[in-house]
């Protein structure tokens, strides 16, 4: 028992040893745990610390760091882009001239002076002329061997091995080949368009193809062949992401741990894949001696003499795969920023592609290398481009020999660095300094033209610095140049919904992304298009003409029987009508420039005096033009269903944007969109607007006032370039001041829309005459530069506001609400765009035609002018200054001068209705039958007939704003329309008012307006314009008032 009882004793104090020893085992290994946790730690935190304290002890200025991420941290928890965050850390100490960072766990030497750069890449080029090692050459063939990544003596012989393949001559060998590519992809975009699309996308398979072409010596169109095996390969081995970055970074932090972790960049399957295509295309040109002037020839060549370098088939294809790594993203980056930074300035893409029509004429459409080598503009666009948006952040250069940095600030003192040191220069940040880029975030091409004296060309280097910049510079830029060339030849770049405006870049990618992706609208350019029809139809035309003399000689007696039939038009309705001539119509005095448009139509409402209305033929269309002021109203007011439309000469195919005007547009398109527009014309909406216009207007007055004087000028141009500015700010959202930027592109664009030259009016002939004729030629009266001019200000407009949810009192505001409506749903960018353009075209020429006869009248009646100047003042003293809109409304004299010239000067001498039902005339002459007339006769109403016919306005031809005063009672309001008759007068009349009252007002305040020499006194009509001009033009001398 007693055994039995010591047995279990024993066991239990067993157990309870075991359990004791096995606590304190526990308790030994956890001490002993976190104990070598915490001398771990300690280690690597001395490690750190003492590594941190590199730049402390070399004395170079410093950014703190953190563990692990260094000066990366933002960039890796994708806070920053990398571009936006180099440029941080560039500026992050300005006074010097250059930091210490630590990229990632190694420390790096950023450096900021352009001038120190170009010593360590150019002067001291052997000093620095290494990269950094990103890869092992084992693990990685491609990506190791290639020419970038290639190491001293390696470097030196294969750099000079290839050079022969980048020259000049080699590139005009390739011309050809990168011009295919270049056509295929245009032809391709401008069949899909317009469409939406991700232009990188596009833009890396022709740079895919390109590369197959040039580097591989094989055809791929991968526009087609979406999926070739070519592009999706050549995609993946360039894949940059953060594995791939992570991956390069372990091997500078330690080469030996990466090489055992098998930390390859570039896959083994695309490894494979290209140096079976190399091997295939070398043993086919060996076995059918084949020869060709590329790099991989001169490959060939130099791995059969075995006296430069030892290359093996993935050597060759190393070099041929830079072409992947420096082309394939790079490029097409460049493209599709260059695509973007064209969208977004649409007056920058018209200057090039003005540039492109001009070459594509002195090449006959077949451009050649040393054509496009002289297109300095396209070339300007394109390094402004890398300029803002180059394809590496930044360039880096390790240190091969020691060398002595000069001193980091003034005070400082010299630093050595030895070799290994890794030096890094910030490419982005310098490209936007102002220091050496004013206004660096601006896209501004015309900072690279050879005028540009200010420009510092060590500022700008987007393909590297030195021996070490790129090798294929040459190369990328042409076929760069050549995409875009071919591209907006036919094609315009418009931001869409998706366009990152302004530009931000992604925080997900390494390498230069707009946040949503590189989306844009392209649109065809159908100007080159019509211009080869309207050639190949003229020159059909001519040869058969040329060919055929009895079709000549039957097309004449076949018009001399049908101008005949036309004359019994108004014989058979019944209506008085005027001789008229073949071809012209009762038009010649005009077209032959016997007599002025505005005095012949006088002439013609003269010429049958006891007749209510008479028929005569506008050219070759019969017209009738009613001389009634009552069958006026009842035709424009009370029977307006019966003539809702305008007369259109314009194809609505051909010319879209006028014909989807308010003033072009017929029935219930016009009903639908004037009551939709009228609301931005309302006394409310024109209040909102005064500030805009008053500004404007105070432009011209404060440019008038600081001319040396004697100061004569040319009225109408200066009141064309306030109007010019104020339908820049009130219809299309832009701010311009074009008394001083004289020569913007707004302006210019409004001198080009509202001149009419030989051709055009030529056109406008065809058109009346043979509006078939026109159709088949493709004769439209706006060019397709000016539709897309104001097509892209209208998309850029749209696509930012939206974007950045800006909100204007103005009419493309309200037609943005009415597109985003329920009930107006299809209203389109386009169709925004041609109301905003006959907004232009009304206020550009017409109000300041207006402004200019006003002044012209003060000018020649001082005593109306000194009036209307007692008037200005005493408002000034009750305003304290600041007139408002309803202080200008209580401007009665003002308000009497202005529609005085309105009367003498209406801008369009001429209104015309179209019927639209059938409708009966009384008679035309006492005694006389009514007349019946169908649909489709169209109506001429005689604005400035009426307006200077003594029986309205006695002694019609003399300036009396008094008319308007006293006497206006006895005013017939029919008879004086300058502004149209019933619901289908001009929108903007009150708005054209307050401009013209606004700009009068600060310019009388201010200034005297005087005759000079050149003024036409009395007046004479100039017989070569259609808007009525003084013969000598607009000129006056202005003095200041005293």
């Amino acid at each position: 028992m007693q055994v039995k009882r010591y047995r279990k004793n024993f066991a239990i104090e067993r157990r309870h040893f075991c359990t004791r020893m096995t606590v304190i085992f526990e308790q030994w290994v956890n001490y002993w745990t976190i104990g070598l946790l915490t001398v771990i730690i300690v280690i690597v935190y001395v490690y750190v610390k003492r590594h941190h304290s590199y730049f402390q002890k070399m004395g170079i200025p410093y950014i703190e760091s953190h563990i692990l991420v260094g000066n990366r941290g933002p960039v890796v928890f994708k806070q920053r882009s990398l571009f936006d965050h180099s440029q941080v850390l560039y500026n992050s100490i300005p006074d010097a001239k250059y930091v210490g960072i630590y990229d990632f766990a190694i420390p790096a030497i950023l450096i900021r002076d352009v001038e120190l750069i170009k010593d360590i890449g150019v002067r001291h080029s052997e000093n620095f002329l290494n990269h950094k090692i990103l890869s092992d050459p084992q693990l990685d063939p491609l990506f190791a061997n290639n020419l970038f990544n290639l190491q001293n003596d390696k470097w030196r012989k294969m750099r000079a091995l290839l050079t022969p393949a980048f020259t000049s001559s080699k590139m005009k060998m390739m011309f050809d080949m990168i011009t295919k590519c270049a056509t295929d992809f245009a032809d391709f975009i401008e069949k899909q368009s317009p469409i939406v699309v991700d232009v990188k996308d596009g833009f890396a398979r022709y740079t895919n193809d390109v590369i197959a072409g040039a580097a591989f010596g094989i055809t791929v169109n991968s526009m087609k062949e979406r999926n070739n095996e070519f592009y999706l390969m050549g995609k993946e081995a360039t894949t940059s992401g953060f594995v791939e970055l992570m991956k390069m970074i372990l091997y500078q932090a330690s080469p030996t741990l990466a090489k055992k972790l098998k930390a390859n960049v570039v896959s083994h399957r695309a490894v494979n894949y290209f140096c079976n295509i190399i091997e295939s295309t070398i043993a086919t040109r060996k076995t059918q001696g084949i020869q060709k002037s590329d790099m991989i020839q001169l490959l060939m060549e130099a791995k059969d003499s075995g006296d430069k370098l030892d290359l093996t088939i993935e050597d060759i294809t190393a070099q041929a795969f830079i072409f992947f790594f420096a082309g394939f993203d790079t490029s097409s980056s460049t493209m599709s920023f260059a695509a973007y930074s064209l969208a977004t300035n649409p007056e920058i893409q018209k200057k090039v592609q003005a540039e492109v029509d001009d070459i594509l004429k002195k090449c006959n459409g077949k451009v050649t290398y040393e054509h496009l080598k002289e297109m300095k503009y396209l070339e300007a666009v394109v390094s402004e481009t890398l300029r803002l948006y180059p394809a590496a952040a930044e360039i880096d250069r390790v240190c091969s020999k020691t060398f002595e940095l000069p001193p980091a600030r003034p005070a400082a003192r010299s630093v050595t660095v030895k070799p290994g040191t890794v030096i890094l220069f910030p490419v982005y940040a310098i490209h936007r300094d102002p220091q050496y880029h004013p206004n660096p975030d601006k896209f501004d091409p015309d900072r690279f033209l050879n005028e540009n004296e200010k420009f510092n060309p060590l500022a700008y280097f987007p393909f590297g610095v030195g021996p070490r910049s790129c090798i294929g510079t040459r190369f990328a830029l042409m076929e760069v140049k050549l995409v875009l060339f071919y591209l907006l030849m036919q094609c315009n770049f418009e931001p869409c919904e998706k366009t990152t405006i302004p530009m931000k870049f992604s925080t997900a990618n390494f390498l230069p992304r707009p946040l949503n992706g590189h989306w844009l609208k392209i649109v065809p350019r159908k100007g080159i298009k019509r211009l080869k029809h309207i050639h190949a139809r003229m020159s059909s035309i001519i040869l058969e003409l040329m060919n055929s003399w009895v079709f000549i000689i039957a097309a004449i007696a076949a018009l001399y029987v049908y101008m005949n039939r036309q004359g019994n038009y108004f014989k058979k309705l019944g209506i008085p009508y005027l001789k008229s001539y073949m071809l012209v119509g009762n038009r010649g005095p005009v077209i032959f420039r016997q007599r002025s448009s505005i005095e012949h139509e006088q002439a013609l409402y003269n010429s049958m005096p006891d007749a209510k209305y008479f028929g005569m033929y506008d050219y070759s269309s019969p017209a009738i033009m009613v001389r009634d002021i009552e069958l006026i109203r009842e035709i424009g007011s009370k029977h307006f269903d019966n003539f809702v439309d305008h007369k259109s000469m314009f194809d609505p195919e051909l010319d879209s944007l006028l014909s989807n005007t308010v003033f072009f547009l017929r029935e219930d398109k016009w009903r639908r969109m004037r009551s939709l527009l009228s609301p931005a014309f309302t006394s409310s909406k024109i209040k909102t607007m005064f500030g805009l216009i008053s500004n404007c207007a105070t432009n011209l007055a404060d440019f008038v006032v600081k001319q040396q004087e004697p100061i004569i000028l040319d009225m109408k141009d200066l009141f064309s370039r306030c109007t010019n500015d104020v339908i820049a700010s009130t219809a299309f959202g832009i701010n311009l001041n074009s008394m001083v930027d004289r020569q913007n592109e707004f302006y210019k664009m409004g001198r080009e829309v509202t001149d009419f030259g030989f051709l055009r009016s030529s056109k406008i002939f065809c058109m009346q005459m043979w509006p078939k004729l026109a159709r088949k030629l493709k004769a439209s009266l706006l060019t397709d530069r000016m539709v897309d001019f104001f097509h892209q200000i209208i998309a850029t407009t749209v696509a930012t506001r939206r974007a950045q949810g800006i909100q204007r009192p103005d009419l493309i505001h309200l037609l943005m609400q009415a597109s985003e409506s329920e009930t107006s749903s299809k209203l389109t960018v386009d169709d925004m765009t041609a109301q905003a353009y006959i907004f232009f075209f009304a206020g550009f020429d017409t109000s300041s035609t207006t402004m200019s006869f006003a002044a012209y009248s003060l000018a020649a009646n001082p005593d109306v002018q000194e009036k209307l100047q007692t008037e200005i003042d005493e408002a000034l003293e009750k305003c304290n200054g600041e007139v408002t809109y309803d202080y200008l409304k209580e401007m009665k004299y003002l308000d009497a001068v202005i529609s005085e010239t309105l009367r003498m000067y209406p801008p369009v001498t001429e209104l015309d209705r179209l019927c639209t039902k059938p409708f009966e005339l009384p008679p035309a002459k006492e005694g006389g039958k009514p007349v019946f007339v169908k649909r489709g006769t169209c109506f001429l109403i005689p604005v400035n007939g009426i307006h200077r016919d003594p029986k309205f306005f006695p002694n019609p031809d003399k300036f009396d704003p008094e008319r308007f005063l006293n006497e206006k009672e006895k005013i017939n309001s029919s008879a004086y329309i300058p502004f149209g008759v019933g619901p289908r007068t001009c929108i903007g009349a009150r708005f054209a008012m307050i401009e013209l009252k606004l700009v009068l007002f600060h310019l009388l305040k201010m200034c005297n307006l005087k005759p000079c020499a050149k003024t036409c006194i009395p007046m004479k009509f100039c017989t070569k314009t259609f808007m009525p001009a003084p013969a000598t033009g607009h000129w006056l001398q202005i003095e200041r008032r005293k």
